[in-house]
């Protein structure tokens, strides 16, 4: 099947607006880069290889092998064919009504990138970023969504506030926000989504690091074969680790220099990630924003998020002053509706992926930590305690020695490893069964990830037709 796409982009006071086409199919969007300081005559040509990134990834959804693109501003060739690539698309044809690169001339120190949530998890990337490699300059990458027209997401200005603005002051890091309605849009696979922007990350910012922080969970499958070159699971089938090293060699390809790209928190579960800000990063529980529901509050006071940050601060003896924790276990909707089912998992207990570090977390509260709480408080938890935990569940509270070498650039990942294994417990490799709510999922193997990717991109090589023409790089 074949698809033309087309794109028409026009950018004012730093919002560009994208009219498009795939085979015939109107999509209209806007990517707002009004938080960045960026000349607006860059705008139109950033935008336009997001919205490739994009679009190319919806026609391979939606079964294409080959397409044809038109566009009013010029994309670099390379950074097209990357996209192809990636999606297994020929490309059979590329213009563009203004065929001028834009170049950017200026010499920056190398960055790495953090993707950036607010919550535990880049926070715990960011860290560990913050103690190993100090030879490049930090950012964090806050892209959102949202629908609304306003200038700025609500979203962004509620992280930027409560999280983001004190953590880039104690990480020396500069923040990169930008926001598009794209993704309310057009349903896009999650790798897309975000790994559109490394293009614009490395021509404006001298970015040649880029890490995301998906913990171990994330890499699980109902079935256990590894199917090349890229498995299908039910989350994030385009972050693997396998992916992550095509992504870094289609990079590399496109900057002319090597770029790396890794999940920085494939050695973690949900509870080692917490535990390693809880009780490893200064000031890490008073810095992060796990709750995503509430307005102008931190913490909704209702949600599982909530309760992770209440529960998971007792099993480790944790004193945190996000959240009364007397409050939260005798009053909240959250532990009323615990309370009031005996079901193993439901909506609204936990995250379905984190039901093992839930109840490995219930196992590991003390009863010196309960005798502290009111006696409301205390009912409370022993019952949820006596439904949920399981004291047979095991290495929730450690590192996974295979996924760090795994994942980490290979430069990096001995210090990485002889860092992390002093402060928690080390175990060879995940489980290979773990639970998805009330379902039983497996291990994912990906073994010689780099071997593989580089096998990858020389078939596609070899079996696409892909344009060659050379062009200048940013």
């Amino acid at each position: 099947m074949h698809h033309d796409i087309k794109i028409k982009t026009d950018t004012r006071e730093k919002r560009c607006a994208v009219a498009s086409s795939v085979n015939g199919n109107d999509i209209s969007f806007w990517i707002d880069f009004s938080l960045q300081d960026i000349e607006e005559e860059k705008i139109n040509f950033y935008t336009t290889e997001i919205a490739l990134g994009w679009l190319i990834a919806i026609s391979k959804r939606d079964g294409a092998t080959s397409v044809s693109i038109s566009c009013s501003h010029a994309p670099r060739t390379k950074v097209v064919e990357s996209w192809c690539l990636l999606s297994q698309i020929s490309l059979k044809n590329l213009t563009a009504e203004n065929s001028t690169i834009i170049k950017n001339n200026r010499k920056q120190r190398p960055g790495v990138c953090v993707s950036w949530g607010g919550g535990k998890d880049s926070y715990a990337a960011l860290d560990i970023i913050s103690k190993i490699v100090k030879d490049k300059k930090r950012f964090i990458f806050d892209f959102t969504s949202h629908s609304h027209s306003g200038k700025v997401s609500k979203k962004i200005t509620r992280r930027n506030a409560l999280t983001t603005k004190p953590t880039k002051e104690k990480f020396d890091a500069e923040s990169i926000a930008v926001t598009s309605n794209a993704p309310s849009q057009m349903q896009m696979p999650n790798s897309a989504n975000y790994f559109s922007f490394l293009p614009f990350l490395s021509a404006e910012y001298g970015i040649d690091m880029f890490c995301y922080s998906f913990e171990s969970m994330f890499f699980y499958d109902g079935t256990s074969s590894f199917q090349f070159p890229v498995s299908r699971s039910q989350h994030y089938d385009m972050s693997r680790t396998l992916s992550a090293k095509i992504l870094s060699l289609l990079m590399s390809r496109v900057t002319g220099q090597e770029f790396n790209i890794f999940n920085a928190n494939y050695q973690f579960t949900e509870y080692s990630a917490f535990i390693y800000v809880a009780k490893h990063c200064e000031d890490g529980l008073s810095n992060i924003m796990m709750c995503e529901i509430g307005g102008d509050e931190k913490w909704c006071g209702a949600c599982t998020k909530c309760a992770q940050m209440v529960l998971y601060s007792l099993s480790l003896d944790v004193k945190q002053n996000e959240i009364d924790t007397n409050h939260f276990l005798s009053n909240s909707p959250w532990v009323k509706k615990v309370l009031a089912s005996d079901e193993t998992w439901y909506k609204g207990l936990t995250y379905p992926g984190h039901i093992d570090s839930f109840r490995f977390v219930l196992s590991k509260i003390s009863d010196e930590s309960i005798s502290e709480l009111s006696d409301t408080a205390q009912k409370n938890l022993r019952e949820i305690i006596s439904k949920h935990a399981d004291s047979d569940t095991r290495e929730e509270d450690g590192i996974f020695a295979k996924n760090l070498f795994a994942s980490w650039p290979q430069k990096y990942s001995p210090e990485v490893y002889r860092y992390l294994s002093e402060l928690l417990p080390v175990y060879e490799a995940p489980k290979f069964e773990k639970h998805w709510g009330r379902s039983t999922v497996l291990r994912n193997e990906e073994l010689q990830a780099t071997t593989r990717a580089t096998q990858f991109i020389s078939f596609l090589l070899e079996q696409n037709d892909i344009l060659r023409t050379e062009d200048s790089a940013i």
